[in-house]
Order: C-alpha cells, then structure tokens, then sequence
C-alpha cells in the first residue's frame, strides 16, 4: 500500500511539473546543493528546489553563486505559471553571490519539491 500511495504521489508531481523532467537532459552545473537544472530541447532551461525545513526563509528562495543564472530575466513556477521576482545578492564577506526569488504571498510549496522555468 504505501508504494501506491507514493506512485501516485509521484505521478501527481510529474504531472505539474513534468516539463521540467520529460524531455530535457541535465545542465552543468547539473546539482547545487538542494537544486537540480536541467534543459529542454528547446532550449529551456529549469531549475529544481528539492525542500527541506531551511529551503524557503520569509517567502525567499536562494540559489547561492550560480554564473549560470546571470543574465537571467524571469522565473516562473512550472506548476502554475506565476511570475517570481528574482534578484541578485552579493555577499561581500566571502566576495560571491546568489539569487533571491522572491515568492508571491500566494505561493504554496509542494510537499517534496518544486521546478521553475528560467528566462533569460
């Protein structure tokens, strides 16, 4: 029973977030701590949170220094298509950097992870 129950887990989590997995092929840096990339054949290009408990911080997420993310325009959560506003954090202490996105208040985390498409 509780392989079903998480089949069916799974099966839901692909059918939101599918487009992220189905299709595309792993971008370098491929794994950065919690997050994954991965790159359609068209040329998008995603990025996957795997949560945990210190994943989100007062409705941020942070990507630590990731040259791959310059450039970057917009996000979008794959699940529901909304805008997620992205900003540059430069830590002068150790002199690197990371992405904030910043998640609208109506935002809902899924239980396991979440998948954003990148627009550069």
């Amino acid at each position: 029973r509780p392989a079903i129950e998480r089949m069916r887990e799974m099966g839901a989590w692909l059918k939101m977030f599918g487009t992220a997995i189905y299709g595309t092929r792993p971008l370098a840096p491929c794994r950065k701590g919690k997050w994954a990339f991965t790159q359609g054949k068209d040329g998008s290009r995603y990025a996957i949170v795997l949560w945990d408990e210190g994943a989100v911080r007062n409705g941020t997420i942070f990507i630590p220094d990731d040259e791959m993310l310059m450039g970057l325009k917009s996000v979008r959560h794959v699940g529901t298509g909304a805008r997620v506003s992205v900003r540059r954090i430069d830590n002068p202490i150790n002199k690197n950097f990371g992405f904030a996105f910043d998640m609208p208040e109506s935002f809902v985390r899924n239980e396991y992870a979440d998948a954003f498409r990148l627009e550069y």
